[in-house]
């Protein structure tokens, strides 16, 4: 059994590096993020704090979901649901 500050942990998910690893990565989920964001708070006993983030990039390929986290960040917030309404048409799906 090792030490607990010995043991690294994993990332949830990592851009492929080696060829064994690309060659595996035949997967068409999409890819997700997680962090922090400027504009992401929330109030915590009257204080606001920043609130940790986990999305959905909506695209398997690497680049694209690279270029959408550096998105993410300049903007300092998710895209709000009206917006991405507006943008594909569709209202907000209920079940």
């Amino acid at each position: 059994m090792y030490p607990l500050s010995a043991v690294q942990p994993k990332p949830d998910t990592y851009r492929p590096t080696t060829r064994k690893d690309q060659k595996k990565d035949t997967c068409a989920c999409p890819a997700w993020c997680r962090g922090y964001l400027a504009q992401e708070t929330k109030s915590v006993k009257g204080k606001l704090r920043a609130r940790r983030i986990f999305a959905s990039l909506d695209t398997p390929d690497w680049t694209a979901a690279e270029t959408e986290v550096a998105r993410l960040y300049e903007r300092g917030s998710l895209p709000s649901l009206a917006a991405t309404d507006q943008a594909t048409g569709k209202g907000a799906v209920t079940v």
